[in-house]
């Protein structure tokens, strides 16, 4: 819901009422992901559902999945699919 958020571990911890460092130890053995990856592995497919069905431009979409520098969104997509965004849209 809030992808577009800065989503700190601080907070996080407060929402479920935990310290920062048990939830980040207690989400990465349930999970098997670190906070970080659990949340970008969300942002990018959420990306690329915005990219593939709702044919928004790549600016929007970052913005939409929380990333406000451009090149950085494009990088961790790209890391992340083995695409750049306007590849995998228009594939």
């Amino acid at each position: 819901e809030h992808l577009e958020s800065e989503l700190r571990r601080d907070e996080l911890a407060g929402h479920v009422h935990l310290n920062p460092d048990y939830l980040t130890r207690i989400f990465k053995k349930e999970t098997g992901y670190t906070l970080n990856g659990y949340i970008t592995a969300c942002r990018m497919h959420m990306a690329m559902h915005l990219l593939r069905e709702r044919r928004l431009r790549v600016s929007e979409v970052a913005e939409r999945v929380g990333y406000r520098d451009i090149a950085y969104f494009s990088s961790t997509f790209k890391k992340f699919t083995g695409s750049s965004p306007t590849e995998y849209q228009n594939s």
